[in-house]
């Protein structure tokens, strides 16, 4: 696993031992290297969930979304995406749209100050919609670049998937050469230990994770599976700029600290059966 440091350089973790010690006590913004917290909280996220391969730490779920957007679009080298109704995915521009008439139409600003062009990267699907999906791929395929997808939709009360809905989610995009986005910011280690992806079976290429693993402080991440991320993130690649990890990291040592227990502790058993009572 390869964890990005802040600015100009990447920390594999089989080398991390040959490094000096110092570069590692302490975070250092100036040269970029990351502090010790970073990488080991990296590498936990990465075991928890094992399609997170690579992780780039970032101060808002809107910088993980647009980063996303923007590796996706780098790797593929096409520019439209597909986002479903009623799914918010921060303040990233192109993704600010409402569905147009028909099934696969482009987007249409739902938001003043968004230009046209931007919404025009946009397909807006209905939420559930295996139809819609499918005549999207068949009639655009070749344009997308990726799904963006929350697992379970938050932003217009609480819409869990049909049953169906993940088998052409994820058969599509690969059919075409496209990635799969989960956006976990509001399901990850909430639905599961290893968020929407464990509870329903799905691998996805990119996962964007929301402030729980900084435990409520400014602290998110943009990961990826390796082959997605390989030669197209930034320091080893100049196609997807950096972004900058947070400064503050001490409650997401809390967190790191707890989330094995949490695993062992049966409480999302627990949770399951209250909610369903």
């Amino acid at each position: 696993m390869s964890v990005p440091g802040d600015r100009c350089c990447w920390v594999t973790a089989r080398r991390k031992s040959s490094l000096p010690s110092a570069r590692f006590s302490k975070p250092e913004p100036a040269s970029g290297r990351p502090p010790c917290v970073n990488v080991e909280l990296a590498e936990l996220i990465s075991q928890i969930v094992p399609s997170m391969e690579m992780v780039r730490l970032v101060n808002s779920g809107t910088e993980a979304t647009m980063s996303a957007l923007r590796l996706a679009r780098g790797f593929t080298g096409r520019d439209l995406t597909i986002k479903f109704e009623g799914c918010y995915h921060g303040h990233v521009d192109s993704l600010l749209v409402k569905a147009g008439s028909g099934m696969a139409t482009l987007g249409i600003a739902d938001t003043a100050g968004v230009p046209r062009a931007f919404a025009e990267t946009t397909i807006a699907l209905p939420f559930n919609s295996i139809a819609a999906v499918e005549a999207a791929f068949a009639k655009r395929g070749s344009e997308i670049a990726a799904i963006i997808v929350e697992p379970v939709v938050g932003n217009m009360g609480c819409v869990p998937p049909a049953p169906a809905f993940w088998k052409p989610c994820a058969s599509l995009p690969r059919a075409h050469g496209s990635l799969l986005i989960f956006d976990e910011v509001m399901t990850g280690f909430r639905v599961a230990l290893g968020g929407a992806q464990q509870r329903y079976g799905i691998r996805p290429d990119l996962t964007t994770l929301g402030k729980i693993i900084g435990g409520g402080l400014p602290h998110r991440s943009l990961t990826a599976a390796a082959p997605t991320s390989c030669g197209k993130l930034r320091p080893s690649a100049p196609s997807i700029r950096p972004v900058l990890s947070p400064a503050i990291l001490l409650r997401g040592i809390g967190t790191r600290d707890a989330a094995p227990s949490l695993g062992a502790s049966g409480i999302y058993d627990v949770l399951e059966a209250r909610a369903g009572s």
